[in-house]
């Protein structure tokens, strides 16, 4: 919490960059984060916490996205529920600097969300939703008349009174199981479908033989020990120059040593 913005990205961006890479490099990804984010005028303000005054509620889940967003290993990252506890605008500002983020750094972020609104939704580019058992019911764009076409039951065309979240979850309020086993229906014969079984099977085709998910992952860290060690030992010693308690531990240990030193 005593480090800022600038800093925390810093560590970030250091936490995934090779030996040889430069400070001018990291330098110039952590302002072009920052500016995507939004982050770029309280970059030397620390981030803070509960006792210490720092940056806003929203701007410290957008440093929390943003760290992650800095792993040049990565091609995706997951997030559940970002916008708890935040403001309608907070929560706004940060998918729309997520978005932005992905695209220009080829990254996917997949993303779990309650009750957002139409305005939030329609900033993603797929929307997935799953069944209550956990099968995938929809997977596509966020058009509200294609949802509506696979959501909504001909014998009930005017059941959209509400935000899109509401018409996609209709289905589990029925605990029987009969709506979800229609929409998936609709959704397998839909072109939505069709063009989805497509691109997986051109995807199979086009991707190396053998390849699996773990292949995406890294497999070994992309820096030596000793640069590890250096980048954390650096981190911890601000954390400690900036830690009002260890100065308070050692202005105490001194008067204690003065006052033990003077009985002798």
């Amino acid at each position: 919490p005593v480090l800022t913005v600038r800093e925390t990205f810093e560590f970030a961006r250091r936490c995934t960059a090779s030996d040889d890479t430069s400070e001018a490099t990291i330098k110039t990804d952590v302002d072009s984060l920052m500016r995507i984010l939004g982050l770029d005028h309280v970059a030397d303000t620390v981030v803070g916490d509960e006792n210490l005054r720092g940056i806003s509620g929203g701007q410290k889940r957008r440093v929390t996205v943003g760290e992650m967003m800095l792993d040049r290993l990565s091609k995706f990252c997951m997030m559940e529920n970002i916008t708890d506890g935040l403001s309608s605008n907070d929560s706004n500002k940060l998918i729309q600097d997520l978005a932005d983020g992905c695209r220009k750094n080829g990254m996917s972020a997949f993303v779990s969300l309650l009750q957002p609104s139409d305005e939030m939704v329609e900033k993603f580019d797929k929307l997935l939703i799953l069944s209550s058992g956990g099968d995938m019911l929809y997977f596509g764009s966020c058009d509200r008349d294609l949802l509506r076409s696979i959501f909504l039951s001909p014998d009930n065309p005017d059941g959209d009174k509400g935000s899109i979240a509401d018409l996609v979850l209709q289905a589990s309020l029925d605990k029987t199981g009969e709506m979800e086993n229609a929409i998936r229906q609709r959704f397998e014969e839909s072109s939505t479908a069709a063009q989805l079984t497509a691109a997986i099977s051109k995807l199979r085709r086009t991707s190396a033989k053998g390849m699996g998910v773990e292949d995406l992952l890294p497999h070994d860290y992309p820096n030596s020990f000793g640069y590890r060690f250096k980048v954390i030992s650096e981190r911890r010693m601000k954390l400690i120059g900036r830690n009002a308690v260890t100065w308070t531990r050692i202005v105490i240990a001194l008067l204690f040593g003065l006052v033990i030193g003077s009985l002798f």
